[in-house]
């Protein structure tokens, strides 16, 4: 989207903000503005609405995600009624502008904490005889018990994000990229579940994961969702 159109776009939304004026004349007016803006330029109610949203970019270190670390993205994006897309080392969370920008801000931060967890137990009780591909099968098993733990804790607050969110959130990105629809991410497969040594390592992540808690918070005057790592 061009600056030119943003600008258009804030000013429509503004002349619909007035429309809803005690001021019978005010509202009116600011209406007849609001049709004449989209009349010009050729937008539509929807495009107001697609508008209002926001997209924020995180980096990634995974060309194609992991089942923990798709799961975790997608778990955050819903926390804050967002919608998760992934890119080459890209996660992306589209929703309400706000709400977007604390999502990325929440994967950030807990995929610095899921990287230091894995690391603290990948050197104290994966046994150094592994071979790396088995050590590297441990490792995302523990990632996956993590991300489960979090999982449960969001399931107590997050409201569902309704279909028709989502879907606007789809047509925000199609508008956003020019390339139609956007393809649906490949199903990944857990690790835990085919090998005996990741699945011993998903109990123990599983276990630290408990200690991550996400939850509401009430902060900067604004609703928003605080992220606390708990002792």
């Amino acid at each position: 989207m061009t600056e030119d159109k943003k600008r258009i776009l804030e000013k429509i939304r503004k002349c619909m903000a007035l429309g809803s004026s005690a001021n019978e004349h005010e509202a009116a007016a600011a209406m007849r503005q609001a049709r004449k803006l989209m009349d010009m330029h050729g937008l539509t109610n929807e495009h107001v609405e697609l508008s209002e949203l926001g997209k924020e970019t995180t980096a990634s270190e995974h060309v194609n995600p992991p089942l923990w670390a798709a799961a975790l993205q997608t778990v955050i994006a819903r926390a804050f009624q967002c919608s998760a897309f992934s890119g080459r080392h890209r996660a992306i969370f589209v929703g309400r502008a706000e709400n977007a920008k604390v999502a990325a801000y929440t994967y950030e931060v807990l995929m610095r904490q899921i990287k230091s967890a894995r690391q603290a137990y990948t050197a104290e009780r994966v046994p150094v005889w592994l071979s790396p591909a088995q050590k590297k099968k441990v490792s995302q098993g523990y990632c996956e018990g993590w991300v489960s733990s979090v999982q449960q804790s969001v399931r107590e607050f997050a409201a569902p994000l309704r279909d028709e969110e989502d879907e606007k959130h789809q047509r925000f990105m199609e508008e956003e990229t020019g390339n139609g629809p956007i393809p649906e991410a490949k199903p990944r497969k857990s690790v835990s579940e085919r090998h005996s040594l990741a699945r011993q390592a998903s109990y123990a992540g599983a276990v630290d994961g408990e200690k991550v808690s996400l939850h509401h918070g009430v902060n900067r005057g604004e609703e928003a969702f605080r992220l606390a790592q708990l002792a």
